[in-house]
């Protein structure tokens, strides 16, 4: 094989894994963009309130902002890398979203530790609404977050 034909072959298999800038993006690939972009938005928002639940941890202040730094950094960061087609990005995702999924749970499976604690965390993050915070409010919206946690992270890593 002379050297015009390896540069001919190596050229093609260029073209063939680059994708071009005018190349759409795959329905899924949209889904996920946005899945990943409503997280960075809802985790930038997550900064003004900074207080947060961490499986048997309630995050406040200084702490809780750094965290949701944190992840809004991870999600922009995956979000930029999906977006440009970059090859680590989807490990980044799919690390960051088994992270996710695991600290969900944790979250679910601590309010049966400690249901006051989570409950009394729960009405400070919501002083006007405290009085319908009841156990069984608390323990239904993280039944709800675990569910659709999950739903979305198993959409975004399959």
């Amino acid at each position: 094989m002379d050297s015009n034909q390896l540069n001919t072959n190596t050229t093609k298999a260029n073209e063939i894994t680059t994708p071009s800038q005018k190349e759409k993006f795959p329905v899924g690939m949209i889904v996920i963009l946005f899945l990943i972009g409503l997280g960075a938005v809802m985790s930038l928002f997550g900064i003004r309130k900074a207080l947060l639940q961490l499986g048997p941890f309630i995050l406040s202040g200084f702490p809780a902002m750094i965290y949701s730094v944190a992840v809004t950094g991870i999600l922009g960061t995956s979000f930029y890398g999906i977006l440009k087609r970059k090859n680590w990005a989807i490990k980044l995702t799919i690390g960051w979203y088994l992270v996710s999924l695991g600290l969900i749970t944790v979250n679910f499976v601590s309010f049966f530790a400690d249901k006051q604690k989570i409950v009394d965390f729960y009405k400070e993050l919501s002083p006007a609404t405290a009085q319908l915070f009841t156990e069984s409010v608390v323990m239904t919206s993280l039944l709800y977050a675990l569910v659709t946690g999950w739903i979305v992270g198993l959409i975004v890593i399959f």
